[in-house]
């Protein structure tokens, strides 16, 4: 049976798997996002840069960026990277 809390934002994130709730929820509001734009793979391992980019998009305020990393010019998650290593 498919509840309203079961929302499809990825090809890949079918209704009624047990991650479909919290991938959809964290997506709605900006937290995750896809590895295309219409898929998740939810079964694939996270990466450094990813979990950086949760962990930054948790936090909303604007601190101050200090980090130094020098191997990170042009990555997708650069600000991200930045920004959660601030914290």
């Amino acid at each position: 049976m498919i509840t309203s809390l079961q929302i499809a934002f990825f090809t890949d994130v079918a209704f009624g798997k047990w991650y479909n709730k919290s991938i959809s929820t964290m997506a709605k509001i900006g937290i995750v996002k896809g590895r295309t734009a219409d898929t998740f793979v939810p079964n694939a391992p996270i990466t450094r840069a990813e979990f950086a980019a949760i962990c930054s998009r948790f936090d909303r305020s604007n601190v101050e960026i200090k980090s130094d990393f020098n191997d990170i010019s042009g990555h997708w998650a650069e600000n991200e990277i930045r920004h959660a290593a601030s914290l």
